[in-house]
């Protein structure tokens, strides 16, 4: 199997890279670890837990999927030899044409991309880390060290390495972990965050009017349209509501949220932007219904109007958001809103995901989007 042409250019622009980190450096030898799917050398094994958690069960549950993906071989067998720290890990990444490269000895993290779209991706969230480095929430988040192009066209970032040796992957249920714990755990500092930036409380009748402006450039017009009109009938019972639009990540999952006993800090930015905030609160509910059966039957069954309530996991989180919203915003969101929080939630999210990567969620019909629709229908 050949490979791809992009391979050798990102041996070329990592030699570029490790040049100017240590001119003296020695090359040091990558084989593929088809387990975690990354490159490791062999001092690398000795900080596998501060990148991948310290239980071994846990990575054993997570990864060995890996072993069984079709995509790996093409780097199996292969050896890279880069000037790059003797302990690092290197992460393929095939969609986006490059690499993160991991060193905990160096404290540092490289990210180098070479796919056009994922390098416009990557300027938003160099653009976001500099916007970060000055505010309250600095302390949560990685932080920008350098930044360039490589000779060849290489976009890249080095940032601070983080430790994530208590890796919420590696719990039995992280998505329900998550859903649980995510006010006192993760709230607290991406309330920083979205009132470091510029953010805009707006009654639910205006978001309204921009919406209908939005669908109109949307492949599923007419779909998105009916949800509109779900919309408008149901923010007829509440007047009142009003929705908080500020910068936010966009992608709150486990992979993202790093831990250990000294930290706890968010990372992967390159999604970041303008939106409803209700997108980030409702993620965690989402991941939750994905992965657990009978809270999806019962979510199938309140959308239905079979039973009054959402699962109460679900509830209990929107509970959060409206007391939330009320104490650091001063935003109203009446009880018994969460329906209305759920449709506001699947069309923002559809919309942002269509301009943002320009793919068409409803298209997958196994899909959060596309089967909350059909079953509101």
């Amino acid at each position: 199997m050949t490979a791809p042409q992009w391979i050798s250019c990102l041996e070329k622009a990592l030699c570029e890279l490790a040049q100017e980190y240590d001119p003296t450096a020695g090359p040091t030898t990558f084989a593929f670890h088809p387990f975690y799917r990354v490159g490791v050398a062999k001092d690398s094994f000795d900080h596998i837990e501060k990148v991948f958690g310290k239980s071994c069960t846990g990575r054993l549950k997570h990864y060995s999927g890996n072993l069984a993906r079709l995509d790996w071989p093409k780097f199996v067998g292969k050896k890279w030899q880069v000037p790059l720290p003797k302990d690092s890990i290197i992460f393929f990444k095939d969609d986006k044409e490059g690499v993160i490269v991991a060193s905990h000895e160096k404290q540092i993290v490289l990210k180098l991309f070479f796919n056009p779209q994922s390098v416009e991706l990557l300027e938003k969230e160099i653009e976001t880390l500099k916007s970060i480095m000055q505010t309250s929430f600095a302390p949560y988040s990685v932080q920008l060290l350098a930044e360039g192009t490589t000779s060849n066209g290489a976009r890249w970032f080095v940032s601070n390495f983080c430790s994530n040796t208590l890796s919420i992957k590696n719990r039995p249920f992280p998505e329900r972990f998550l859903l649980e714990q995510f006010p006192q755990m993760i709230m607290p500092a991406m309330t920083e965050f979205y009132k470091a930036h510029p953010y805009e409380v707006t009654p639910v009748s205006r978001w309204i009017e921009r919406a209908q402006m939005r669908i109109q450039n949307h492949p599923s017009k007419r779909q998105l349209e009916k949800l509109l009109n779900l919309i408008k009938t149901e923010a007829q019972k509440f007047p009142q509501y009003e929705v908080l639009h500020a910068h936010i990540h966009h992608d709150l999952h486990a992979g993202n949220i790093l831990v250990d006993e000294k930290q706890m800090v968010i990372i992967d930015w390159e999604g970041n932007v303008r939106g409803l905030v209700l997108v980030d609160i409702w993620d965690f509910s989402r991941r939750y219904i994905r992965a657990h059966k009978l809270a999806r039957f019962m979510f199938w069954l309140y959308l239905k109007g079979i039973v009054k309530g959402p699962p109460q996991l679900v509830k209990k989180s929107m509970d959060f958001y409206r007391q939330w919203m009320a104490e650091n915003f001063k935003a109203q969101v009446p009880e018994g809103s969460e329906r209305l929080s759920l449709l506001l939630y699947v069309l923002e999210r559809t919309l942002i995901i269509y301009e943002l990567r320009g793919l068409n969620r409803l298209k997958d019909r196994k899909g959060f989007e596309a089967q909350s629709l059909g079953a509101l229908s």
